[in-house]
């Protein structure tokens, strides 16, 4: 019945913009230990540095979620909803998940610096089943 991305964000003030954050489906398969700006597997370019304006890396259009990120930023969990049915495609794997990419919609200083995996705050992915006694399932990204 929802989805939402948790994010959290510790603060640091690398930008001068309010700026609207976007979260995309990425289309490669990506590895965690080879992904940088140019490269996706540690080998492999993306088809456009950064993997976020190509349609061979992700899917561009439509965003699945969105967010207006603050000047400055603010420490906390920034709480992004994601469109059901495409967090829904997952699930049924009609559409591969090879996670998300997060893009500015000018990315020109405003930068935001999330916590990974391995530190507190951890980010998640929270989604909410309607027959599921609990109220909700978080799956730990």
């Amino acid at each position: 019945t929802s989805a939402v991305l948790r994010l959290y964000d510790g603060g640091a003030d690398y930008t001068n913009n309010t700026r609207t954050m976007y979260v995309n489906r990425m289309k490669r398969a990506w590895t965690e230990a080879g992904v940088t700006w140019n490269k996706y597997d540690g080998t492999n370019d993306w088809t456009t540095a950064g993997g976020m304006t190509n349609s061979a890396d992700c899917e561009v259009s439509p965003s699945i979620g969105s967010i207006s990120m603050p000047n400055p930023p603010v420490s906390g969990y920034v709480e992004i909803t994601l469109d059901t049915t495409s967090v829904q495609e997952w699930i049924d794997g009609t559409f591969t998940n090879n996670g998300i990419g997060l893009s500015m919609g000018t990315e020109s200083d405003d930068m935001h610096e999330f916590n990974s995996k391995e530190a507190a705050n951890k980010p998640e992915l929270v989604i909410v089943y309607p027959d599921d006694p609990s109220g909700f399932f978080a799956l730990l990204m």
